[in-house]
């Protein structure tokens, strides 16, 4: 993956601040979110979807470039800045803990992976952004590949700024020169803030989800 412009400062908001107006783009087939229990998923509305086709240039934001910010996939370096990103709210503290092995183990895992992708975002040199892009090829609508982006976090000292925004839409183009059919995600129940900024991208809630945990091997 190569790193790509990403659009401008705006007045909008990402997970976490208050709501925003939805928008739209020519480049992007999106829908609204959908509630699970333990968690809210997100999928296109109705059959809309990402447009599919190979392309053999890095993503194009559909949107105003963010000044200075830079996307690039993460390297071991950045796994304590990256975990404690995603720790940084109380919902998640006590799910991921401080790195450990099991982060590392998962790190190696992700990087081997040509499928996934965990990305970093940073701002003067600064990581202030991460997020996780998986690519899943599924026989259901056809053949249609997924983009799957989880673990969305943006610096706290920048949140309602428009990088989270910035971040998603990075995301759809990165899925969408992948081949990917449609985007989807989860989100926990609680995050009813984050639930209006993916509403405000064009998400839409359609499925009921369930996750049960399973005994460690």
């Amino acid at each position: 993956m190569r790193s790509s412009p990403a659009p401008e400062p705006t007045a909008e908001v990402e997970p976490w601040s208050a709501e925003v107006e939805p928008w739209s783009s020519p480049g992007f087939y999106l829908g609204l979110p959908r509630f699970y229990p333990g968690g809210v998923g997100f999928f296109p509305r109705d059959d809309r979807v990402l447009r599919s086709r190979a392309v053999t240039t890095a993503p194009q934001p559909a949107v105003p470039p963010t000044a200075g910010l830079v996307f690039r996939p993460a390297v071991a370096a950045d796994l304590p800045r990256v975990v404690a990103l995603i720790a940084d709210d109380a919902i998640a503290r006590a799910r991921t803990g401080e790195v450990g092995p099991e982060h590392e183990a998962a790190f190696a895992a992700i990087d081997a992976d040509p499928q996934n992708e965990l990305v970093v975002v940073e701002l003067d040199g600064e990581v202030v952004g991460t997020m996780q892009l998986t690519v899943i090829p599924g026989i259901s609508r056809r053949g249609a590949s997924r983009l799957l982006v989880e673990a969305v976090r943006v610096d706290r000292r920048l949140r309602g700024q428009g990088v989270g925004r910035a971040m998603m839409t990075w995301a759809h183009a990165w899925g969408e020169e992948r081949g990917c059919a449609l985007a989807q995600l989860t989100s926990d129940k609680q995050r009813a803030d984050a639930h209006r900024f993916y509403r405000s991208l064009g998400y839409e809630q359609s499925h009921e989800g369930f996750k049960r945990p399973l005994p460690p091997r």
